[in-house]
């Protein structure tokens, strides 16, 4: 399928062994209009990666890299197996065999292979990846959203993974709120008035980041001179000590994704 868009790549790192890595949904299947992109689309393993092999009640499927998509409540499992079987009524649907992808492939835990296009993400989700017991690369592919702005859902007191749209670093001055209950920092209380959040994940644990509407300024942000004209207008991101964050300061890497908490029904707005 053609596309009239850009098609494009993201190394997204190195994958080390049993660590776990967020990766963001920051391109489109290809010829798609709809902000969606299909998990066989999506990623490239490299050739050293090596894929489990599913073994009859094994339900870590011989420790085979995985996909963990957020459904809300909990997660849905898929796994890069080398010996997955093909069924002929996948879903109470006839399939043509040669429908499906040869081994190694993406599986459910049963390991049977998935239909082609039948996992898909949306546009600025973010998903978890692990392989347990093989390093290498991992790349995200598609073609580019023509779209200058994307929003999603933030729902009260929910958890949301998600990501830019776009294959490029991302500063947080391209990231709105919109319908949510901007906190207030308060000396000592951490949790900044309950404060719309982002938690990006640093390999070890979370770094966090509030959306308040009395953000001081440091004139001396991280030893350095920076012009109060540089800062943004309350409200806007800060840290847990309330200052408000330098713009350019904080970036997220091109195709990692991150937690978002609201604390009421809104979007966050992510702009090109």
């Amino acid at each position: 399928m053609e596309s009239a868009n850009t098609v494009g790549y993201v190394n997204v790192q190195t994958v080390q062994a049993a660590k776990n890595y967020i990766i963001g949904t920051q391109f489109e299947s290809i010829g798609d209009t709809a902000n969606q992109v299909f998990l066989d689309d999506l990623l490239t393993l490299s050739s050293t990666i090596t894929p489990g092999t599913w073994t009859d009640g094994d339900y870590t499927l011989g420790n085979a890299p995985k996909v963990m998509l957020f459904n809300g409540d909990g997660y849905d499992y898929y796994y890069y197996i080398d010996n997955a079987t093909y069924d002929e009524y996948y879903k109470g649907e006839y399939v043509d065999y040669a429908e499906y992808p040869n081994n190694p492939c993406w599986a459910n835990a049963d390991g049977i292979a998935l239909k082609p296009y039948d996992v898909k993400m949306s546009l600025s989700e973010g998903f978890w990846f692990r392989s347990p017991t093989t390093a290498g690369s991992l790349t995200i592919n598609g073609q580019v959203t023509a779209s200058e702005s994307v929003s999603v859902d933030i729902a009260n007191a929910k958890n949301a993974l998600v990501s830019s749209p776009f294959p490029l670093t991302l500063n947080f001055s391209k990231i709105k709120v919109t319908g949510q209950t901007v906190g207030t920092w308060t000396d000592g209380d951490y949790t900044l008035g309950g404060a719309p959040k982002l938690m990006v994940f640093n390999g070890d644990g979370y770094d966090y980041y509030y959306y308040i509407n009395n953000a001081t300024y440091d004139e001396y942000y991280k030893g350095e001179y920076v012009d109060y004209a540089e800062y943004p207008n309350n409200p806007c991101w800060a840290n847990a000590d309330g200052i408000a964050l330098d713009p350019y300061d904080v970036t997220i890497d091109a195709g990692k994704g991150f937690w978002a908490r609201g604390n009421a029904t809104g979007k966050l707005t992510f702009e090109y």
